[in-house]
């Protein structure tokens, strides 16, 4: 099994190894590389990499507590593969790993594609409550899928979506959610350069609308596009139409 810097991935090429740029897929809270639908994972022409954040999946241990922890691992994993320009795509919880990432390293960021990613998380506080000794994972995906999806996702689908949260260790849920409820958009003295596409659906809870536009403020080359009739969990509710928007962004 593939691993660098202890965190494991999986490569996807679309292209011959060593062409173009890195894409790197950077997975949501309690999630790992297999979250991502197989439509993502497999972008056309692109040497696609997806990786389980420390802790999740079959990345060695610890998982981290900080975000700034995170950031470290991430930046040991992109130097261990011997990259120096990278694509990131991040999905929530990745793509504020992501958005900090490119704005410590601007330089090391060919492309900036952010899924469900606003200037903070709204995180509903009985989450957390359930994620407290004596956890119950299944009560707090309960009520984080209450949030995430949009009105019109049949019961069965939230259901098989958000099963694999069951069995992740609460520590590890409680400490991907703190980190995504603290978290705060970086506001840079002057905007970057990196191309920015912020992708969301126009019914979500956790990162609503206005959230993601404020990320405009980050680059000087920034596009918002929001999906109708999809919520929180836009990747797996309109995959099609997020997998054609990253398609477009990465031409070139």
């Amino acid at each position: 099994m593939p691993f660098c810097a202890n965190i494991f991935y999986r490569q996807y090429n679309g292209v011959k190894e060593g062409v173009g740029f890195p894409v790197l897929l950077i997975h949501g809270g309690g999630g790992t590389h297999m979250g991502w639908p197989s439509d993502l994972r497999r972008l056309p022409d692109q040497n696609v990499i997806a990786i389980d954040l420390p802790g999740h999946g079959l990345s060695k241990l610890p998982a981290c507590l900080t975000l700034d922890g995170l950031l470290e691992r991430l930046t040991g994993f992109i130097s261990c593969m011997g990259f120096y320009q990278v694509i990131l795509i991040g999905f929530s919880l990745g793509g504020a790993l992501a958005l900090t990432f490119t704005h410590r390293y601007p330089l090391r960021v060919k492309k900036l594609a952010l899924i469900s990613c606003g200037d903070r998380f709204v995180v509903p506080d009985g989450i957390m409550r359930h994620l407290r000794p004596p956890a119950d994972t299944v009560k707090a995906a309960e009520i984080f899928s209450q949030a995430a999806f949009h009105p019109k996702m049949t019961p069965a689908f939230r259901r098989k979506i958000i099963e694999p949260l069951h069995g992740i260790n609460p520590a590890i849920l409680a400490a991907d959610f703190h980190i995504g409820r603290n978290f705060r958009a970086p506001a840079p003295e002057k905007k970057h350069k990196n191309p920015l596409l912020v992708i969301g659906g126009t019914d979500d809870q956790i990162t609503p609308p206005q959230s993601l536009r404020l990320l405009t403020s980050f680059s000087v080359n920034s596009h918002v596009e929001l999906i109708p009739a999809a919520g929180h969990m836009v990747i797996y509710e309109k995959t099609n139409q997020v997998r054609d928007l990253l398609v477009e962004f990465l031409k070139n």
